[in-house]
């Protein structure tokens, strides 16, 4: 009995004589269909028995065919991936380059952890319920390369051309409170826009990229003369803003200069490098202000962080360590009492070093 035989006793029972009817449109499409979905059965069969003789026939360690075994595995969840992505606000249209992201950042899931990835989202954590600081493997749970790995996840530009940084998938993937649903990059936690910084992230543009307008040249030629400016210009010392303010105060005021003219002149420059917000005038109001080059350092943090953060509309950050998985999270609300607490701020750990007239928005990190 051949291959067509054995199918037509298997599926007689499917039709009303007990046999396909050509004459019948009905049976003629009823049988069509089960021939084809037959012959798709035999095709992933005989392509099934093609991998494993490959397999059998190829030279792989141990390590490897583990590894084979472990792709192939994963690739079947893709489906099951994309949909959850889409659930989470991502799909093409949120990217600039559209399924070419998708299917990266489902390649980048397939290639790690993948099985206990989708085990996780099946009731994933909540964040609000996370502490304030700590390490996104303990909090979740999840394996410790596989937080890397989703953390390491960079899908290019969203739809807008923002580039979409490290952590920024990870956290609405791994996170059931926070989400991208209302597109674009940014991400929805708590009612907030919640703004995440990486290992060196900044509140501002890159060094170089600011504006060339010499303010230290500006505010010296105003207060100071002659020899005592050209000193005031050429210390190395004053490119760092806090010590270059101290010291043109003490200077300024020394020479006669109307206090409140002065601390205006001085608050211009500040806005200007920071987003025109007009927020100098809450961290250097006064003469006493610029009598700590410490404490002006942390309210430079201040005034950097609350001006960066009405710019972009942002009601929380979040940062954190890319590679250990370490993370604090500071609410706007909270922003000068957490930098008090020195939760975050410059790379530099001199405690006056940091800001600089030429690099005003400096590399932040985790303390």
């Amino acid at each position: 009995m051949d291959i067509l035989d054995k199918f037509l006793v298997q599926v007689s029972y499917r039709f009303t004589k007990g046999y396909p009817d050509i004459n019948n449109p009905e049976d003629k499409a009823l049988l069509m269909e089960m021939f084809n979905s037959l012959l798709e059965q035999e095709e992933e069969e005989n392509l099934k028995d093609k991998l494993i003789d490959l397999i059998k026939a190829s030279d792989l360690t141990d390590k490897e065919l583990s590894s084979f075994i472990k792709s192939v595995t994963n690739k079947g969840l893709k489906d099951d991936m994309s949909s959850y992505l889409n659930k989470r606000g991502y799909s093409a249209d949120s990217f600039k380059v559209g399924d070419k992201a998708m299917e990266y950042i489902i390649d980048k899931i397939s290639d790690s952890q993948a099985q206990e990835f989708m085990e996780y989202i099946k009731a994933p954590k909540q964040f609000a319920s996370a502490p304030e600081r700590g390490n996104f493997s303990q909090v979740t749970g999840l394996p410790q390369q596989l937080i890397q790995d989703l953390i390491n996840i960079e899908p290019g530009a969203d739809a807008g051309g923002s580039s979409i940084g490290k952590g920024e998938v990870f956290l609405a993937l791994v996170f059931a409170d926070i989400d991208n649903r209302s597109g674009g990059g940014d991400l929805n936690f708590d009612g907030k826009n919640l703004e995440v910084k990486g290992t060196g992230g900044r509140l501002g543009q890159q060094s170089g990229r600011g504006s060339d307008f010499d303010y230290l040249s500006y505010l010296g030629e105003k207060y100071l003369k002659d020899e005592e400016l050209e000193a005031f210009l050429n210390n190395p010392n004053h490119k760092i803003i806090n010590v270059s303010l101290h010291d043109l105060v003490e200077k300024a005021i020394k020479n006669g200069a109307d206090k409140n003219t002065l601390i205006k002149d001085i608050q211009k420059a500040l806005d200007s490098l920071y987003f025109n917000k007009g927020l100098a005038q809450k961290y250097f109001n006064s003469v006493d202000d610029f009598k700590d080059v410490a404490k002006m350092k942390t309210n430079l943090i201040k005034l950097n962080a609350e001006a960066y953060a009405q710019k972009t509309s942002v009601g929380a950050f979040l940062f954190m360590d890319s590679k250990s998985g370490e993370y604090v999270v500071v609410d706007i609300e909270n922003l000068s009492d957490s930098i008090d607490a020195n939760k975050f701020g410059t790379s530099v750990k001199n405690p006056i070093s940091g800001y600089q007239w030429d690099n005003p928005h400096p590399n932040m990190v985790i303390k």
